[in-house]
């Protein structure tokens, strides 16, 4: 928790800086965090037990994943995926 809220707090002014109001700040983190937090650890709970299930033990990190999996195809796409979300990152920034 502590982390999934320290790069919130870290980026705030990039995050705010385009609001109207410090209400619409207030709605938006009151709505929008708790729901994200939620999705995201759903997922990461969901793939995670995936692995228990699939290969007989925990893999919480996804290169692990991916090695054990051992398929060229989802390699490069996961290459693919990083390289894109960096790039529109940087550009979103």
């Amino acid at each position: 928790m502590v982390a999934y809220f320290a790069a919130v707090v870290i980026n705030f002014s990039d995050f705010s800086r385009f609001l109207r109001s410090e209400r619409d700040m207030k709605i938006g983190y009151l709505i929008d965090l708790p729901i994200n937090m939620f999705f995201l650890s759903f997922i990461a709970l969901v793939i995670t037990e995936g692995t228990l299930v699939l290969f007989s033990e925990a893999l919480p990190n996804p290169s692990d994943i991916v090695e054990k999996i051992n398929a060229l195809p989802l390699t490069k796409f996961e290459a693919c995926s990083f390289l894109l979300c960096s790039a529109i990152g940087s550009h979103i920034y």
